[in-house]
């Protein structure tokens, strides 16, 4: 028989709630260095070594085994651990530090950032923007322009993943020695611009540059400037002319002829080669590579001048006379 009595109808359960995100660490307690601090980083700097400059220890795991070739992305970008990459960006990120392992200090760097108590976040730019910026709360944000080498005061040259390590060794003081890096920072160094920079530079920095095979430098200056290149572990500049509105590479062979002007706007470097026709140059690689006094010198006098490209530089010359010319062909 039916039973016209509606069965009782199941209390829906009640959905789970999600798991609570993971408590943020406590921002460190950082205050303005002491007279002692500042002394102590002082003292060690005239004894030769700068505070936290010594070898760091290499990682447990390859930095293939840190940074895996295909990673799971979040929100565009590569999570792994507390440190976070631009995901457009990874494979320069991966392929710069897979290079810079040749120091096995850097993959000591990329695991102590993975593990590290607070967050640290690569992005990337074309501005030759390279830099460590430390929040208050223990977190880093590191900027990098892989697109752009460096060329310093003493023409020692430096690959844009060279630049990344130097950025990420501040990212690794901040997040793990914020107190000391803050010491250094205050303290001045005549060549250095401050005691922070020295420590890299003269520390993880030299120790990557020798094992690669790139350039020392011997200060934080501007230098002769930055300058494109076809990859991350390069050194050798990219140059560019202008003709027609058509901005094209210069090879190793080129030579040019003509008097140099600056453009109406100052940007560019202007050569007339014959028949009315004009070439330019980018004035920041062309004056980077020559130097300002003789750049300054072959404006001035609206002399002509031989421009040639040979081992990724500018080279400017006063051209040969027809008797200069006989007299090198004996």
């Amino acid at each position: 028989m039916h039973d016209p009595t509606p069965a009782a109808t199941a209390t829906p359960a009640t959905p789970a709630a999600p798991p609570a995100p993971a408590a943020a660490p406590p921002a460190p307690k950082l205050h303005d260095p002491t007279v002692a601090e500042l002394n102590k980083a002082i003292a060690a700097d005239k004894a030769g070594v700068v505070d936290g400059s010594e070898v760091k220890p290499a990682a447990s795991k390859t930095m293939a085994e840190l940074l895996p070739e295909k990673p799971t992305a979040k929100n565009g970008f590569v999570e792994l651990g507390n440190l976070k990459v631009e995901e457009g960006k990874y494979k320069e990120f991966r392929d710069s530090m897979m290079y810079e392992s040749k120091n096995s200090e850097m993959g000591g760097i990329v695991e102590r950032l993975e593990k590290g108590p607070h967050k640290t976040t690569v992005t990337m730019n074309n501005d030759s923007n390279n830099e460590m910026v430390p929040n208050k709360n223990g977190d880093a944000e590191v900027h990098w322009d892989p697109k752009h080498m460096h060329i310093a005061s003493n023409d020692a040259k430096r690959s844009p993943a060279t630049r990344l390590a130097h950025e990420l060794d501040h990212a690794d003081e901040w997040t793990h020695n914020p107190q000391r890096m803050l010491a250094n920072a205050n303290v001045d160094d005549p060549k250095y611009g401050n005691l922070e920079e020295k420590r890299v530079i003269t520390g993880t920095e030299r120790r990557n540059v020798k094992a690669l095979g790139e350039g020392v430098r011997e200060d934080h200056d501007y230098g002769k400037g930055n300058f494109e290149v076809n990859g991350v572990t390069s050194t050798t500049p990219v140059l560019h002319q202008t003709r027609g509105g058509v901005t094209t590479e210069l090879p190793n062979n080129y030579n040019q002829t003509g008097k140099l002007a600056l453009s109406a706007d100052g940007k560019n470097v202007e050569q007339q080669i014959g028949r009315g026709q004009t070439v330019s140059y980018d004035r920041n690689e062309f004056e980077g590579m020559v130097g300002k006094q003789a750049f300054d010198k072959a404006i001035g006098d609206g002399k002509p001048m031989t421009v040639s490209v040979a081992g990724g530089e500018f080279k400017m010359a006063e051209p040969r006379t027809q008797s200069q010319e006989v007299s090198h062909a004996r």
